[in-house]
């Protein structure tokens, strides 16, 4: 199944894992289902993406969190286990207004 990463996203520091399939039990069957991250979005270190959860645009995935559905809310902070809404980010961030890819 497809994993996107958007434009400018930081996927960072190490150990993040994105687990695209499972095994449904009672069907006996592999089950796998795609994954997203918007643009301009920072995922933590250490963080879990399962299949089916989607990050959108402008968004931050606080490190150790596990992102296990798909949220709709730009210019969000979103964390824990399981991820849920945390903060909303103002559009003025540096972060979110970059036009190179990399971070001074």
């Amino acid at each position: 199944m497809k994993i996107t990463i958007g434009r400018f996203t930081t996927i960072a520091g190490f150990q993040s894992q994105f687990i695209s399939h499972t095994i449904d039990i009672v069907q006996n069957r592999q089950v796998s289902r795609p994954i997203t991250v918007g643009d301009y979005c920072f995922v933590g270190s250490n963080s879990v993406l399962l299949g089916g959860s989607g990050l959108p645009d402008y968004c931050v995935l606080g490190a150790k969190s596990l992102l296990n559905k798909t949220y709709t809310q730009t210019h969000r902070l979103y964390g824990g286990v399981p991820a849920r809404e945390l903060n909303v980010l103002s559009p003025d961030c540096g972060y979110f207004n970059r036009r190179q890819g990399f971070v001074i």
